[in-house]
């Protein structure tokens, strides 16, 4: 899969969005609103109160609402009808909330909720398996030394350190893949993925996590190193992987072959964020959205590589032993 064909973004608005609803799902709207994507396209759906749905499927209308996701063919570049594109609907039912990334005074207590969160998750998918989820994606962490292709969308002075990083990914992990568990992983663990609420002694709690567009079948150790990965960069703090491994920790097992290499894993990770976002702006100077990562990404990169990978790794498993957190 190339990186252009992953880019191609439906060409569908809001009163369109309106009409695939009701004549595909039976549901009347009162109103709808675009939410943020990537490369797709995702509207919050609000429906006509009290009205009645002769779609089987859906017993009760919910007041809340409902998500209509909108992703792309890969095969297809035809902007015209919607009609005339291959296109791949889900409609999914809105889970009320705010996600992380809005969310103020994070503490240690979220970050182990979220290294909770994605090793129940691992352990929930364990046994489940299928065709679809075994295709090769542009994200999963094991394609980082395909960055290669991309990088020239990033300032020639940022790409040595970014070479030198997936050099080392490729040798040190890649190669030993093989070695790791591996199961079907949710693949995007991210600040815009998760949903929060607050309740009203100001405790910060996980509510549920969103868009499963990246799933696919490849190592847990991949899976952990994005959640840390992205809450390191949420709070701008590299101790924050201590907490979100401990949360991980306390639900599932890893190897110790496995901790040594998070480190490295965690860096790499912040270099496909940060190329592939930089990339896909390229071709769309419009989306913005895909350059959330850059806006401190590259400091937290530079100040994560700056560090030894010792120390890093010792200060998260102190975290992890330390009964206080």
């Amino acid at each position: 899969m190339t990186m252009e064909s992953s880019l191609i973004t439906p060409k569908i608005d809001k009163e369109l969005a309106k009409k695939i609803v009701f004549e595909l799902y039976g549901i009347k709207v009162k109103c709808i609103f675009e939410l943020n994507g990537y490369d797709d396209k995702n509207f919050h759906v609000i429906p006509l109160k009290d009205h009645k749905c002769d779609n089987i499927h859906i017993k009760n209308v919910r007041e809340e609402g409902y998500v209509l996701k909108v992703v792309n063919s890969l095969d297809s570049e035809d902007v015209g009808a919607f009609e005339g594109q291959n296109q791949l609907l889900a409609f999914l039912e809105f889970i009320s909330g705010e996600i992380l990334f809005h969310v103020k005074n994070l503490n240690e207590s979220v970050f182990h909720q979220v290294g909770l969160l994605t090793a129940q998750m691992d352990k929930a998918l364990q046994n489940f398996d299928h065709p679809a989820y075994r295709k090769t994606i542009q994200w999963c962490l094991g394609a980082a030394p395909d960055l290669v292709s991309y990088i020239e969308a990033i300032e020639q002075r940022r790409r040595p350190l970014v070479q030198n990083i997936i050099s080392q990914f490729t040798s040190r992990v890649v190669k030993i893949e093989e070695r790791f568990s591996k199961g079907i992983i949710h693949g995007d663990i991210n600040e815009q993925n998760l949903i929060v609420t607050t309740k009203d002694d100001g405790e910060i709690v996980i509510k549920g996590i969103i868009d499963f567009g990246d799933t696919h079948y490849c190592c847990y150790l991949y899976e952990l190193a994005l959640a840390i990965m992205y809450m390191i960069f949420l709070s701008n703090n590299v101790d924050t992987g201590g907490y979100v491994l401990k949360g991980y920790l306390s639900a599932r097992p890893i190897t110790d072959e496995e901790f040594n290499l998070l480190y490295i894993c965690v860096m790499a990770r912040f270099c496909q964020s940060l190329v592939l976002g930089a990339y896909a702006n390229m071709k769309n100077p419009a989306n913005t959205y895909v350059l959330t990562t850059a806006q401190k990404g590259w400091k937290l990169l530079e100040t994560l590589s700056s560090m030894s990978e010792e120390t890093v790794l010792q200060q998260w498993k102190q975290i992890t032993q330390n009964n206080d957190n």
